[in-house]
């Protein structure tokens, strides 16, 4: 089971920041980053998150 986010990702089509509830992936290279939906556009967004 992924864990899930909740937080602020920027959303280069609607070029603004907005809350979004994604799941949180860890790439081939380690770092950690959550993915989800733009809730205003609908379009994918992603952050990188800090280090556990």
């Amino acid at each position: 089971m992924a864990e899930s986010y909740k937080g602020t990702a920027y959303c280069v089509k609607c070029k603004e920041k907005h809350e979004f509830v994604g799941e949180i992936i860890v790439k081939d290279s380690g770092r950690r980053t959550a993915k989800g939906k733009c809730p205003v556009c609908g379009t994918s967004i992603s952050t990188f998150l800090k280090k556990a």
